[in-house]
């Protein structure tokens, strides 16, 4: 049986005990410079406290590294910190602790029942660079919403600096910044469509920032992980034909406000309700990004070459090149101090700030309010360090939601100040310039994946630090608030994230490039034609365009709904009556046992996955099948059985199906979807299938007069013809006639 060990500490010294005399192994342990380094073990509880006084006789001083369930048997750990105890670490403190049994000790720490209460400190005051981090395997690391370190007060006090691994999440009631700076890491992910920050929620923060060096003084260094070595160079590509770009990401300020001179000379845009990218783009760097802003970030878009560039706000061209290597080339370290001597920014009017740019530099710690918006859609962001859940932002009620400040409601007629639906940048959004040349439009292809109390295609309301959401305001309100009860401790990455929650056949259909590591998602929703009339369900339109944009006119166009470009992500969707892109589709049960999956394949030939999510909302429908009719193959898509198959930049695009099924068995009866669009006196009409060769399509417009006709001998058929603003009728003849409404606008 093991023994318990319970410290109640007065005053105790970690660094060696001298018993030299009472050992033989050759270590003069009178001398700290030949201790050897003491493992301690913690088999039960420990505590430092001193509850009645400030003086700091309550503290154990720990010279090294601490460690939390380092062997294989200690999956739990219970430290009590009360009254003014203080715990001094000179070394790193690593969190080995991984379970996920509520009964055990996942946060390291028992803080007091009662938060008015005291609850002591841990200072990190080593003399070189700390780490808190975690020795356990990729795979096996601590779970940031299970394992995360509740903290009592932190104090920092090291001016080499306190650095938090991107795997790590840690609470602090009270964070104490008196020398040096807590740095929180970032790291991008191997499979191209994550970042992962380290997390820190923090109810207070103060900050010295008045004596000693820049390293001195005290500072949260936020960093952002953006691209890669080996990233793909937009501006060689589009040289040679190849239509890659470089990845662009939505994000928002840590800070109560973030200058915009750390974005000098990559790619920085404020949207705005009129342009998802925005018209131009921010060169300003006395800009300032707000708290619970959001905005679209690229970086190197335009390559790495100083030719395709130019000053901001200057026609003459010619940049420096030491001017230009000093930008951020990989991604962010929001932390002036870190730059405050550094010279060549300063030339580039880079982070040579007044001492209010440094003040601004206070995490956001409580509520994020005065965010004003304006009718159609408002970017916003997470402005804190820690994940934030957007679940009430899919909860309807017919009265003002009292944390966020804004009415919420998925019905139109009453009137919402907020649509209830959110959209975040989707990972297989990018940019590129559209020719090798000095101020040419670049081009920006990007999609959104929606979030919504029924159907969505994001699998979780929890979004990471940092990043962007959009919302769509109904009716113009003065301000909203991002509520501080809103943050939450999970394991969510920057861009994307996973949980299951109760739903009725509510699926998202997935497709991964296995080479370019993106996804896109369709999200598909069964219910009967009564609960879709009652509860005004609406299909959501794809939230995608391939914008060409001119960084210095600020002009801008973008593709219609119909027209969904190639690019190197592959883009599943399904389509309206009248051919507009569906990332959300609500399909009746009496009528819909299948519907075609448009897949818009990418640029790059590669190896495709297509899965299914939230399989176990099942009720209606037994199984989800998805159709290759390209390889001729039908499967049951499973938690454990994807697809995967091989994609092609030629293949059709109405090569899947997805096939609900009952209890009396498989449906087989697939119609032959067809979409129709208008553009430049030309009539394109897609979704034909061999079965289709031969016969005839007429153009009719409402008077019954036909004004257009095309033999169909392709999956595509044009009719070339002028047709003004009005409705008009598509019909083909055979066995598998079919009626297609043309809308021109």
């Amino acid at each position: 049986m093991k023994k318990t060990l319970l410290f109640l500490v007065s005053s105790f010294l970690f660094c060696g005990f001298s018993f030299a005399q009472e050992l033989s192994d050759g270590h003069d342990r009178s001398n700290p410079a030949d201790t050897p380094p003491i493992v301690f073990y913690n088999e039960g509880k420990m505590a430092v406290a001193d509850v009645n006084s400030p003086t700091g006789k309550g503290t154990m001083y720990i010279q090294g590294s601490f460690v939390a369930g380092q062997n294989a048997d200690k999956t739990s750990c219970n430290i009590k910190m009360v009254g003014y105890s203080k715990t001094i670490l000179t070394g790193d403190f690593i969190n080995n602790v991984n379970t996920t049994e509520a009964s055990l000790h996942k946060t390291l720490f028992t803080l007091p029942a009662n938060p008015n209460d005291i609850t002591g400190k841990f200072v990190f005051a080593g003399n070189a660079e700390q780490r808190i981090t975690t020795t356990r395997a990729a795979g096996a690391y601590p779970s940031k919403e299970t394992n995360y370190i509740a903290f009592p007060d932190v104090e920092v006090n090291n001016n080499k600096h306190v650095v938090v691994s991107s795997n790590i999440a840690m609470d602090v009631d009270d964070l104490h910044l008196e020398k040096g700076w807590l740095i929180l890491n970032s790291k991008k992910k191997a499979n191209n469509d994550e970042t992962v920050l380290a997390h820190l929620n923090v109810k207070s923060a103060t900050y010295n920032r008045t004596s000693g060096t820049p390293a001195d003084r005290g500072a949260v260094e936020v960093r952002l992980a953006v691209t890669s070595e080996g990233d793909p160079d937009p501006l060689i590509n589009s040289v040679t034909g190849d239509d890659s770009g470089k990845s662009i990401v939505g994000l928002g300020s840590p800070y109560e406000k973030l200058g915009a001179d750390y974005f000098m000379y990559n790619t920085l845009f404020m949207p705005t309700p009129e342009g998802y990218m925005g018209k131009t783009h921010i060169t300003n760097p006395n800009d300032q990004l707000s708290a619970g802003g959001g905005y679209v970030l690229g970086i190197d878009l335009r390559g790495t070459d100083t030719t395709y560039y130019r000053l901001p706000n200057d026609d003459t061209g010619g940049i420096l090149t030491d001017r230009f290597n000093a930008r951020a080339h990989k991604g962010h370290y929001f932390n002036r101090n870190r730059f405050s001597t550094d010279g060549v920014r300063k030339y580039n009017n880079m982070f040579g700030a007044s001492g209010a740019g440094y003040n601004d530099e206070n995490l956001n710690t409580g509520d994020v309010g005065g965010i004003e918006l304006r009718p159609g859609y408002n970017f916003l962001s997470n402005p804190y360090t820690t994940p934030i859940d957007l679940t009430d932002l899919t909860i309807s009620s017919a009265i003002v939601n009292s944390d966020w400040g804004v009415k919420i409601s998925e019905k139109e007629n009453d009137a919402p100040h907020v649509y209830a639906q959110y959209w975040v940048l989707a990972p297989n959004s990018n940019a590129k310039p559209k020719e090798a040349k000095i101020d040419t439009p670049m081009l920006y292809t990007y999609n959104y994946f929606y979030g919504a109390g029924t159907g969505g295609t994001v699998v979780d309301d929890i979004i990471a630090p940092l990043q962007m959401f959009c919302i769509w305001v109904e009716d113009a309100t003065p301000t909203m608030t991002i509520p501080a009860k809103a943050k939450e401790r999970k394991d969510v990455a920057f861009w994307r994230s996973e949980k299951k929650k109760q739903r009725k056949d509510d699926f998202i259909i997935e497709i991964r490039d296995k080479e370019t590591g993106t996804i896109d998602r369709v999200s598909l929703v069964l219910r009967t034609a009564k609960e879709i009339a009652d509860r005004n369900y609406s299909d959501v339109e794809r939230m995608i365009s391939s914008a060409e944009v001119n960084e210095k006119s600020g002009m801008m166009k973008s593709s219609t709904k119909t027209d969904i470009l190639q690019s190197t992500a592959s883009q599943i969707y399904t389509r309206n009556s009248e051919g507009v892109a569906l990332t959300g589709e609500f399909l009746p049960l009496e009528t819909k046992k299948s519907v075609m999956l448009y897949d818009t394949p990418s640029a790059v030939e590669q190896d495709i996955v297509i899965s299914c999510y939230r399989l176990e909302s099942k009720q209606e429908a037994e199984g989800i099948w998805l159709e290759d009719r390209l390889m001729d193959v039908m499967v049951e898509l499973t938690p454990e059985t994807p697809y995967e198959t091989h994609s092609t930049p030629t293949d059709r695009e109405d090569r899947f199906v997805v096939h609900f099924t009952k209890q009396m068995g498989m449906e087989e009866d697939v119609t032959q979807a067809l979409y129709a669009y208008y553009n430049e006196s030309r009539v394109t009409v897609k979704g034909f299938a061999q079965a289709d060769f031969g016969n005839e399509l007429y153009l009719y417009n409402l008077q019954g007069s036909k004004i257009g006709q095309a033999k169909i001998n392709d999956n595509i058929v044009y009719v070339n013809q002028y047709l003004v603003p009005g409705v008009y009728l598509i019909k083909t003849t055979g066995a598998n006639a079919k009626t297609v409404k043309l809308l021109v606008q």
